[in-house]
């Protein structure tokens, strides 16, 4: 009783905290993509 429910919480937590990590990864991609495309040095943009 007591027991198997605690393991299925376990068991959805760590499901949570694994989609959190994938997520956090995706983030992170997304914004070194984004700053790798915008390669222009600010001094350069304001002068254009």
């Amino acid at each position: 009783g007591k027991i198997s429910t605690m393991m299925g919480e376990v068991g959805k937590g760590i499901t949570a905290f694994k989609k959190g990590v994938e997520d956090g990864k995706k983030e992170i991609e997304d914004s070194t993509a984004e700053a790798a495309r915008d390669v222009t040095p600010s001094e350069e943009k304001d002068h254009a």
